[in-house]
């Protein structure tokens, strides 16, 4: 029996690589583009922030913090809520009860000096998320 092999003699080529496009940016243009960008990305970030504190001013509903989200801003938008003499619930979980808390005392110190009382019932709890059981704090704040 006899076996033939054919070797065909086939080039070997590099695969095409994608051409990077000639851009000439000085410093000064490409600082400027980071800065735009820099500028842009909190503003985008405030704008959900305030999507999540904002979803129900119209009833007393508990707001859910955020571990990202700042306390100053949480603590304004409580503000604006607690002049037209209603209650906030404020809740976090696990990295968010610093917020929560920061902004809580942020409320309490800025409405006092205008000479206003603010009620704070804190609350501990525990929520299951997964198998994991992580503590979160629940306050409502009203004026007195």
């Amino acid at each position: 029996m006899n076996v033939k092999v054919n070797q065909s003699s086939s080039q070997k080529t590099n695969p095409p690589t994608p051409q990077q496009p000639n851009i000439n940016l000085s410093d000064q243009q490409i600082l400027e583009q980071i800065l735009q960008l820099l500028q842009q990305t909190p503003r985008q970030q405030m704008k959900n922030d305030s999507k999540t504190i904002n979803n129900s001013n119209n009833s007393n509903s508990e707001f859910i913090v955020k571990s990202r989200m700042k306390a100053s801003y949480i603590a304004l938008k409580v503000e604006q809520i607690l002049q037209l003499n209603k209650t906030v619930t404020l809740s976090g979980l696990g990295y968010a009860i610093v917020p929560l808390i920061d902004s809580t005392m942020l409320v309490r110190k800025d409405l006092g000096k205008i000479g206003k009382n603010v009620n704070i019932q804190i609350e501990l709890f525990e929520q299951k998320v997964g198998t994991k059981t992580i503590s979160g704090v629940r306050a409502t704040l009203s004026l007195s």
